[in-house]
């Protein structure tokens, strides 16, 4: 059995990862030479110091709720702990594990440790590139989403809701655009995993082609043999108004269009 604890002892001694033990109350009892390089403290040092000391009242919470887990089953945690080290403030992930005796009391917790800091720095590297490319899709005309094969929606631009008027998973407000959909699937090894769209608002295009459609009608009209040059109707009234100045006869139908919309709009909530 002391055989077995020596080569125990020495397997944890030469750990390039760093190893503690501590009482159930937070001092340390163990620590071995690479959590000592990494905190830069002797063992004489560290002897019956508190272990994972935290500053931050919000962190300490965090870690309090975790350690709580060392206390029932299965006796088991993984707690993520900003540090200051030789090397400046590391992040470290501990996996720790309760020692029981044979009444099923925690005696003793044992740690293992493992530098994240890298890891994070890639993260925020990810985090911040992503936001970056957020903004320049989010500034253009397009808009995008992105739904499963089966249709469910996993991205909506913020963009698209709000000209939807709507939430996910929620209906609009009852108005009407039109819009250009184009979708291309999203493979993985010969597998659809997603569908990814693009979405363009084309409204105010389709008002200004139907604004054409209705003038084209007009011209047609005026040349029409049956207005014989004298017809002072609505139609041919029209027609040379639009003649004279095809944007400001457009400007002022679709003017008087929303004029009439707000006033029915008025009148139906009077």
């Amino acid at each position: 059995m002391e055989a077995d604890d020596e080569i125990f002892r020495e397997i944890v001694e030469e750990q390039r990862d760093p190893v503690v033990t501590f009482s159930p109350e937070g001092r340390l009892i163990y620590v071995n030479p690479a959590y000592c390089e990494l905190v830069g403290k002797t063992k004489e040092e560290l002897s019956g110091g508190v272990f994972m000391p935290v500053t931050e009242r919000q962190y300490a919470d965090v870690i309090a709720t975790q350690l709580v887990k060392l206390f029932r089953p299965p006796h088991a945690c993984l707690v993520e702990q900003w540090i200051m080290t030789r090397r400046g403030m590391r992040c470290i992930s501990w996996s720790a594990k309760s020692l029981l005796d044979g009444t099923g009391t925690v005696r003793a917790i044992i740690a293992t440790g493992r530098d994240l800091t890298q890891q994070k720095q890639q993260e925020k590297v990810v985090q911040k590139r992503d936001r970056e490319l957020m903004l320049v899709v989010e500034s253009g005309s397009v808009m995008y989403y992105t739904h499963t094969p089966d249709h469910v929606m996993d991205y909506v631009s913020p963009r698209i809701r709000a000209l939807l008027g709507c939430r996910p998973r929620a209906g609009g407000d009852g108005g009407t655009v039109w819009v250009e959909v184009n979708e291309i699937p999203v493979v993985r090894d010969g597998k659809t995993v997603a569908i990814a769209g693009s979405l363009t608002d084309v409204t105010e295009k389709k008002q200004v082609e139907e604004g054409m459609a209705e003038a084209d009608i007009l011209i047609k009209g005026s040349r029409d043999p049956r207005y014989d040059g004298i017809n002072s109707g609505q139609d041919q009234r029209h027609s040379t108004e639009f003649l004279k100045s095809p944007v400001s006869y457009l400007k002022s139908k679709y003017t008087k269009k929303e004029k009439s919309a707000e006033q029915e709009e008025e009148f139906e909530i009077a």
